[in-house]
């Protein structure tokens, strides 16, 4: 099947992480990609729209200001695409030059097994307040939630990647965007500090007691030991 990736030479760091020459690295196939079906049926119901006479109709709205394609592609397309890359470029230049294993073995020079079950959802929480997605939090820090774990031992890395999503989702309650949303349909915009003040401390205790489960379920045995 034809694929498409770039080369990489090999590289090393003054810590003495290194990173093997890849040729091509994480090739894409463009013909057998779920995104090419994607793309092919959102051209599909573009041309099908159109020849109904829908895409004209939604166009023409007098309360609308834009296009159907402005609104869709300006106000929500590429903000979102900005950030999904944005993070996942991030992350992939963080785990090519080694950063997400120094930061790993550093974590787990510090704590141990228990303590760093505990936390990892508050880990995935904080990644939600930072970037307002569970996702992005998935991106920035599930690879370094599995290498800790793995660098640690006696962690369930399953359970640590359940715990970062767990807490990432939690974490979306307190994080900025959401909260301004929420006040927005609300009606009571600038009034997020009082928001925060109420659903912090819940997010703090759902992720403790999501903590805490890790943690037992660790200690049963539950999905493996790493």
């Amino acid at each position: 099947a034809l694929q498409v990736g770039l080369s990489f030479p090999e590289i090393a760091t003054s810590f003495g992480v290194v990173t093997e020459a890849t040729a091509p690295y994480s090739p894409f196939s463009p013909l057998t990609h779920p995104g090419t079906f994607l793309l092919l049926s959102a051209v599909v119901a573009f041309v099908a729209y159109r020849r109904k006479g829908h895409y004209e109709a939604a166009t023409a709205r007098a309360d609308e200001p834009r296009g159907a394609f402005s609104r869709t592609v300006l106000a929500t397309a590429i903000p979102a695409s900005i950030a999904v890359v944005s993070f996942l470029v991030m992350a992939k230049v963080m785990d090519h030059s080694g950063q997400v294993l120094v930061l790993a073995e550093s974590a787990a020079n510090v704590a141990t097994p228990t303590t760093y079950g505990f936390f990892s959802p508050l880990i995935g929480s904080l990644g939600a307040f930072m970037t307002s997605s569970n996702t992005a939090s998935n991106i920035l820090f599930g690879g370094l939630q599995q290498q800790t774990a793995a660098q640690l031992g006696g962690l369930s890395e399953p359970l640590i990647l359940a715990g970062q999503s767990a807490g990432g989702a939690i974490g979306n309650a307190i994080s900025p965007g959401n909260v301004i949303l929420g006040t927005t349909a609300a009606g009571i915009v600038g009034r997020e500090g009082d928001v925060l003040r109420v659903t912090i401390p819940w997010v703090a205790l759902v992720g403790a007691l999501v903590g805490v489960a890790i943690v037992a379920l660790n200690a049963a045995g539950l999905l493996g030991v790493a």
